[in-house]
């Protein structure tokens, strides 16, 4: 990929949801998507339920009746969909997904936490995006368009040494 280089149909490889942008996900597919699914026959759900991963992790315990329906719905869906569902208290989805080996180098990532980014450590491409994004992601439309950055012009305003550059100088 160069530089400002697009990319029409980056496939979704691993979409991520968490308890607080998961549930309004899960609502914005099945009204996106709803008739798109009965067309054919079937109940509006992920195109590729055994690579969707929902973990509640941000406000566990439940701490309202709100989050607490939250968490009952991406239950309730996933069972529906097939998609694999942690328990609550089962972690953190950065940590959880790598330790139990679903996160391997090559994936393409895409979850609604900004931190999902940490996935990169695994040699993996992982973003995080918002409700929209992570819910036609995991539904009817598992690719993103998506432009490289373009140059980042650094500035050197003193001389380096010779030993090269390190975090002090």
């Amino acid at each position: 990929m160069r530089a400002g280089e697009l990319i029409e149909r980056l496939p979704i490889g691993k979409p991520v949801l968490h308890d607080v942008i998961g549930p309004p996900s899960i609502l914005t597919l099945q009204r996106s998507s709803a008739q798109t699914f009965a067309k054919h026959g079937k109940r509006s759900g992920s195109s590729i339920p055994r690579r969707v991963f929902m973990l509640p992790d941000h406000s566990i315990p439940a701490y309202s009746v709100e989050v607490a329906e939250g968490v009952d719905l991406m239950e309730s869906f996933g069972r529906e969909c097939g998609l694999k569902v942690y328990r609550e208290g089962d972690g953190i989805e950065h940590v959880v997904l790598i330790e139990d080996g679903h996160i391997v180098p090559w994936d393409i990532v895409l979850g609604t936490d900004s931190h999902t980014c940490t996935n990169g450590a695994m040699g993996a491409l992982a973003f995080g995006v918002g409700t929209t994004d992570g819910a036609l992601r995991h539904g009817d439309r598992p690719h993103l368009r998506l432009r490289g950055p373009g140059d980042v012009p650094v500035r050197v305003d003193r001389q380096i040494s010779e030993r090269g550059s390190t975090p002090r100088t």
